[in-house]
């Protein structure tokens, strides 16, 4: 019998619930819209913050290696960003480079090795830099090439703006390299503009540079492009040094920073926005809210005089919270999810990841929202005289 009386009273209580919603079309559908809009924020941000990292510090990347390999030596100014690195006399065996493609891999987006020297071009002293390509065109895609790239195998040379302004040199040229009364001839395949070092030097295979330079299996300094969304480069450094004994691994400093702050900024914008449009979100809740009590106040007080208690009454309103919040949470992190989309195409050219973490945490955002702001006015709705109300007082 009991289970039959709480069975009808539940009916009667899911009855009144929808016919509420029904009956009020309009103004739900303005707090759905209300919860909808901060919910599909929170969904969008959620999703870019998430996936952020990872494509800001590729983006980031793209500018160039954020650590440099040296020897564990006294040190020289020469190379990237004219950092401290080994002298010419201390070198790296290029057998130890097999340790950065275990463990440390997976923290890693590339790495390349460089030989120095200066050798003789046209009766000036130049700068010689023997490099993998490759690995170049991977870490550094922001080098103008004008021309093209050279052939690993064949004996072609990139030659810097500087150099080609210089010996007045141009692609399809030929080029006599001497060192120690070694010669090389090669041909210039393209000519390199990237506004650092590389505009002074000549950039030759590896394996070309070493034979020319009597420096087999032998590199100067290694740049590598770490990756900051596992952990933090400093992290990587260390881990390197810990593999490489060998090496010093040196953060380079502008660029780690530049991307802590990019990324540090662009997640305290995503926070800063994200709690004005919950705050609007919210005050919109609480208006239609409140303005739902009022009207409903001769309803409120002829159930609470046939018997319906506070508890009861404060429960029908939040049932109807509930079901906006859970209408426009749903709705909200669909219409996020393509929101993110768009964020992701226009800022870093590529779509965005759809976390397992953004449906629950819009979902609970938006039932958050839609329940906090009720409170004041489910407290007035409870505290409604019926004996008042229903004199028409």
């Amino acid at each position: 019998m009991l289970r039959a009386i709480r069975a009808r009273k539940g009916t009667m209580f899911l009855r009144i619930l929808a016919k509420s919603l029904k009956n009020r079309r309009t103004r739900i559908a303005i707090a759905v819209l209300a919860v909808l809009l901060g919910a599909s924020l929170v969904s969008a941000l959620a999703s870019v913050s998430l996936d952020a990292r990872g494509k800001a510090g590729k983006a980031l990347r793209s500018y160039g290696a954020n650590i440099l390999l040296v020897p564990r030596s006294d040190s020289l100014p020469l190379g990237a960003g004219k950092l401290e690195v080994g002298s010419m006399g201390e070198l790296i065996q290029e057998s130890q480079l097999a340790a950065l493609s275990d463990d440390i891999a997976p923290h890693m987006a590339g790495y390349v090795p460089y030989l120095y020297g200066v050798v003789q071009v046209a009766q000036q002293k130049v700068v010689l830099a023997g490099t993998s390509f490759g690995q170049v065109r991977g870490v550094s895609p922001w080098w103008q090439v004008t021309g093209r790239w050279p052939s690993e195998q064949a004996p072609e040379a990139l030659v810097g703006s500087e150099v080609a302004q210089k010996l007045q040199i141009k692609p399809g040229s030929s080029l006599p390299i001497s060192y120690n009364n070694r010669v090389q001839n090669l041909t210039v395949a393209g000519i390199v503009d990237t506004g650092a070092e590389e505009d002074s030097q000549v950039l030759v295979a590896l394996v070309r540079a070493q034979e020319l330079l009597g420096k087999e299996g032998s590199v100067s300094i290694v740049q590598v492009s770490a990756l900051t969304d596992k952990q933090p480069v400093a992290a990587t450094a260390s881990q390197i040094e810990k593999r490489m004994p060998q090496v010093q691994a040196k953060v380079i400093g502008q660029i780690a920073q530049a991307e802590a702050a990019v990324l540090g900024k662009v997640e305290l914008l995503l926070a800063i926005v994200t709690l004005l449009v919950l705050l609007t979100s919210a005050l919109t809740m609480v208006s239609t809210m409140t303005t739902t009590v009022l009207e409903r106040t001769k309803e409120i007080g002829l159930l609470r005089a046939l018997g319906a208690g506070r508890g009861r009454i404060a429960q029908l309103f939040m049932a109807e919270a509930a079901t906006i919040g859970v209408s426009g949470g749903i709705l909200g992190c669909v219409l996020g999810f393509f929101i993110a989309q768009v964020i992701g195409l226009t800022v870093f050219g590529s779509t965005v990841s759809l976390s397992p973490l953004v449906f629950p945490l819009s979902l609970a955002v938006a039932l958050v929202v839609a329940l906090s702001a009720s409170v004041i006015p489910v407290r007035r709705a409870v505290n409604v005289d019926p004996a008042i109300t229903l004199r028409g007082e």
